[in-house]
């Protein structure tokens, strides 16, 4: 009996040994390669909570260059740019961002309107984040926007290719775990330490080797959901915008 219990003892002592080894190895490929293609360790950009869209960053509207307003309200028009970092722009200079560029060649005209570019671009974000952005800001904003602008493509790829589903975005493994895990069984209970399970740093390779390594079908159902859901959104945000 006594060697069954050590034996047991063993096994488990091996089993423990065996997946800190592989979530420590799994942290220094996700550190190294977090290093090697944004240059520090962590992906992404410093974020806050927010209600309606997850996170925001500090400031969540960067500020725009150029821009400029008329005595006569009537001239005055204020246009919205949501994106990723390109729209964000990660350069220090605050000119060089596309909401610059573009409010200094629309108020370079000599139409007599002036114009506001808002620039909402957050970096990591999607269509899916973007569109429930729009949203907070139509909610809380009595200003409203005369043309909205949506620059996506890149980290909508990215996040469907690391994921496998429509809804992916920044963090969604470790937010889809501290919601599902509690329920998904009795070690549920273990909230903290079940979602950090979830949202293992081998998970994370997994997905990331998975990103990269495993190619889409072009004619994937999946695939074509995904396409059809992204132009839903902006058939939806379209309509609330015209509103």
């Amino acid at each position: 009996m006594k060697k069954i219990f050590r034996f047991i003892v063993m096994m488990l002592k091996w089993i423990l040994l065996i997946a800190v080894s592989v979530e420590g190895l799994s942290f220094l490929a996700i550190i190294i390669s977090n290093f090697t293609l944004y240059g520090h360790a962590r992906e992404g950009s410093g974020e806050t909570y927010n209600a309606y869209t997850l996170f925001l960053q500090n400031p969540a509207v960067r500020p725009t260059a150029y821009n400029d307003s008329s005595p006569d309200q009537s001239k005055n028009k204020a246009i919205l740019l949501f994106g990723g970092s390109t729209m964000r722009g990660a350069k220090d200079h605050v000119d060089r961002t596309i909401a610059s560029f573009l409010a200094k060649e629309l108020n370079a005209n000599s139409s007599g309107f002036r114009f506001a570019v808002v620039n909402f671009g957050t970096n990591s974000f999607n269509s899916l984040l973007e569109s429930k952005y729009l949203q907070k800001e139509l909610i809380e904003n009595a200003n409203k926007p005369d043309m909205v602008i949506f620059y996506d493509g890149a980290n909508d790829a990215k996040y469907f290719a690391e994921h496998r589903t429509p809804y992916g975005h920044h963090g969604y493994r470790r937010v889809r775990s501290l919601i599902e895990s509690y329920y998904a069984s009795w070690f549920g209970l273990l909230k903290p330490l079940t979602a950090a399970t979830h949202a293992s740093f081998t998970r994370e390779l997994r997905e990331k080797i998975h990103q990269v390594a495993v190619p889409l079908d072009k004619d994937s159902p999946l695939l074509n959901e995904m396409v059809d859901l992204t132009e839903q959104r902006y058939d939806f945000v379209n309509k609330v915008t015209i509103c």
